[in-house]
């Protein structure tokens, strides 16, 4: 049956059929099962469209609004979905501290201080005027940490003539002791290093005329390990002094000279 257009109006069937029907029939229109295929495809998607169109005609004032949720009720419902997002958030952002906090905490490499603990020189010929002059220097590494071993992948000493920076003379040690050095939890490790300075003018200048104080730099990689957690690699690099290396004379070989006056190194 075709729907009528003149005064009435096709309504959608949406929400309760027979509420819309009822009040459809009390004012004489056609009821919603009366709608024409055509009429039905007019009718808007959603409900919130035909409460509008409802008011249009003052016969048709009375008619329920087929959406009867109000904006109240709607946040309402989103209220305990929000909640429930919020408290996840919030749990998640602490799981991520707790977790940061832990890894920094357990992981954090120990602090590994340097002292030069011993120095000394001699000649390496059988009379004063021997072919070259040694200077002799032993490190101390003190590892305070109860939890991570440290592993020295590599160390490079230099002796200085000046005690101040910039270091203009810088002389390469050769570090004796081997590596890679293992060193355990609450220990000290000791590193051994000498340098070769050939007799002339310049090691008579170098060394000041073996009076001199002179300044030891220390450069050195290092893991640390934690239970079974390495550390990435880490460069340490410190300077110590003054240090003699003449606590006499330098003195030919067999009789050397050498001191235990330890220096910190920063």
């Amino acid at each position: 049956m075709d729907t009528r257009t003149s005064n009435n109006v096709c309504l959608c069937p949406i929400g309760n059929i027979g509420t819309l029907s009822r009040h459809a029939h009390a004012y004489g229109l056609p009821s919603p099962y009366n709608c024409s295929s055509a009429s039905m495809a007019a009718c808007p998607a959603t409900a919130g469209h035909i409460a509008p169109n409802a008011t249009k005609r003052n016969t048709l004032a009375k008619l329920p609004s087929p959406c009867n949720c109000s904006s109240a009720s709607t946040a309402g419902l989103m209220a305990p979905k929000t909640k429930r997002y919020t408290l996840a958030a919030l749990f998640t952002t602490l799981a991520v501290a707790v977790v940061v906090t832990v890894f920094f905490v357990v992981l954090c490499p120990a602090r590994i201080s340097f002292s030069v603990a011993h120095t000394g020189s001699h000649r390496s010929g059988a009379t004063t005027g021997g072919d070259s002059l040694q200077l002799s220097l032993t490190l101390a590494a003190r590892n305070p940490s109860r939890r991570a071993t440290v592993t020295y992948r590599s160390m490079f000493v230099d002796v200085s003539n000046s005690t101040a920076a910039p270091w203009d003379i810088l002389v390469s040690a050769t570090v004796t002791t081997a590596m890679p050095l293992e060193q355990p939890t609450n220990s000290v490790a000791t590193v051994d290093a000498e340098v070769n300075l050939a007799d002339g003018p310049w090691t008579a200048a170098f060394t000041g005329n073996m009076t001199r104080s002179f300044s030891v730099m220390v450069t050195a990689q290092a893991r640390f390990k934690v239970g079974v957690a390495w550390t990435r690699l880490y460069d340490i690099k410190v300077s110590c002094g003054p240090v003699s290396f003449f606590h006499d004379k330098a003195k030919p070989s067999g009789s050397g000279g050498g001191g235990l006056a330890e220096v910190r190194c920063i």
